[in-house]
């Protein structure tokens, strides 16, 4: 996890509405829990692949988090192939 990340968001926790994560690492749910029960809503954007299951599971079951699944917008996100 990326601990200077994490620690960034809660210098500003108190001004926040959203946090908002680009990425399905399991390792950022210890994370994601805390903004969570200090009342602020979550969003995960990840593509299905890398969605850790526990970050899934959890958006699903709490109001104020869901998870957003990129796979749809592969072709406009992702880098041409260098020839």
């Amino acid at each position: 996890m990326d601990v200077d990340l994490v620690v960034s968001v809660y210098e500003y926790i108190d001004s926040l509405d959203t946090i908002v994560l680009f990425s399905g690492d399991s390792d950022y749910l210890s994370a994601i829990t805390k903004f969570h029960s200090l009342g602020k809503q979550v969003i995960i954007y990840s593509f299905a692949e890398y969605l850790a299951w526990e970050l899934k599971a959890f958006a699903i079951k709490n109001p104020r988090c869901r998870y957003v699944e990129l796979d749809p917008l592969r072709s406009e996100l992702e880098l041409p192939k260098s020839p």
